[in-house]
């Protein structure tokens, strides 16, 4: 993928270390309500399939939301497809792990009542097409989800070029707005449902720089979200911190069916 802003290489050594994810977490809950909304208009025992899917903590969270639908990974990280296997297996789910470029991956096409990605548009240089592959893969009158962060607001952007020059480099920030994924969903033949922004005013903190202002950054970040995550918990999320959305969405429709 000559377009993509991070390799093969760099996701392998990301999954060797991800240690799963916190159900109690800010970031997960605000993600399952969006799930929720998305996986109430696929069709009873339907099938689904994640661009991008690796390891797999996604199709966990929608498996736990709809245990009816058939769940396939696509992903060119063999670590990643190693670990989102223990995931399968632990959850008992339906579905196919798949080793391909989500670019020119061909089988399946046009079969799939959801096709969807969370965090991998941003990671390309020229996104259009891989949003246009999505409607590839979705079904006639089939749907089509696509979630990227939200770093292209104040004051995360400003954070993010301060101490965390690695991440500006390996997402492409022009994505990060509704109105351009409805354009690209609309270039590509979708029909847009609902696009906007979702979530809560977390920091972004996965690479902070080396650098001591990094560090602190990253400490800081981790102690802020921290903070809103348990002010949530203690308050059903009626008083979780909203000046900014941490991510970006568009849900739209494959014509016909």
């Amino acid at each position: 993928m000559p377009n993509e802003l991070t390799g093969q290489e760099a996701w392998d050594s990301a999954w060797r270390i991800y240690r799963g994810t916190d159900s109690r977490n800010l970031a997960v809950r605000e993600l399952d309500r969006y799930l929720a909304s998305v996986l109430s208009m696929v069709p009873l025992s339907g099938s689904v399939i994640e661009l991008g899917g690796a390891p797999g903590r996604i199709i966990e969270r929608m498996h736990q939301l709809r245990p009816d639908l058939r769940y396939d990974c696509l992903d060119f990280s063999r670590v990643g497809l190693d670990r989102a296997a223990q995931l399968y297996a632990a959850s008992n789910i339906k579905g196919e792990l798949i080793e391909g470029d989500v670019m020119t991956y061909s089988d399946g096409l046009g079969t799939y009542d959801l096709a969807c990605s969370h965090g991998l548009v941003e990671h390309f240089g020229e996104f259009d097409g891989v949003i246009a592959r999505h409607f590839e893969f979705a079904k006639p009158g089939g749907l089509v989800s696509i979630a990227v962060p939200n770093y292209a607001v104040f004051p995360v952007l400003g954070l993010l070029r301060r101490f965390c020059k690695r991440t500006l480099e390996t997402h492409n920030i022009e994505c990060m707005f509704p109105e351009v994924l409805e354009k690209a969903v609309r270039d590509a033949g979708g029909v847009v449902l609902a696009s906007g922004f979702m979530g809560a005013a977390i920091l972004p903190c996965s690479s902070p720089d080396k650098s001591f202002g990094g560090k602190l950054y990253g400490i800081i970040a981790r102690s802020w979200n921290l903070f809103n995550s348990l002010i949530g918990l203690a308050s059903r999320d009626r008083l979780v911190a909203r000046w900014w959305r941490h991510q970006v969405y568009v849900v739209a429709r494959k014509p016909g069916g």
